[in-house]
Order: C-alpha cells, then sequence, then structure tokens
C-alpha cells in the first residue's frame, strides 16, 4: 500500500494515542469500555507509524506533501 499520511496526521494520531492512554489510566478504565479505548489506541499506533491509513483509500484522500509523494 502507498502512504498516504503526512507528517502532522501522524503527530496527531500519536497524540490522540497518548491522550487515550492516559483517559485509560486516570480514570481506570475497565471491561468493554477499556478494551474499546485500547484498541482504537493500538489503530492510531499502527497507522501513524505505519503512514497508511485504509480509510483514506476509500475516500481517495491522502494528507501528504506533494514532494513526499515522489
Amino acid at each position: 500500500m502507498k502512504k498516504n499520511i503526512g507528517n502532522v496526521d501522524m503527530i496527531v494520531r500519536l497524540a490522540l494515542a497518548v491522550i487515550l492512554i492516559a483517559c485509560y489510566f486516570v480514570f481506570n478504565l475497565k471491561d468493554l469500555l477499556g478494551l474499546i479505548v485500547i484498541l482504537i489506541t493500538a489503530l492510531l499506533v499502527i497507522t501513524a507509524f505505519a503512514k497508511v491509513c485504509p480509510l483514506y483509500y476509500v475516500l481517495r484522500t491522502d494528507t501528504l506533501k506533494k514532494e513526499d509523494k515522489e
């Protein structure tokens, strides 16, 4: 798959992941809600480091700059 996530998008995804992990520990989330938070966090981190978002393929968009595409 071609990369379709730019640097700003990657930083936002990682920041959201940090916030979700902090919420998980601060609010002591358990059971289903805690599992959902962990899964969303894992998805954000994986897509940020892989720089690939499958939803962007469906929407036919990306957040890469022109010089990063070449």
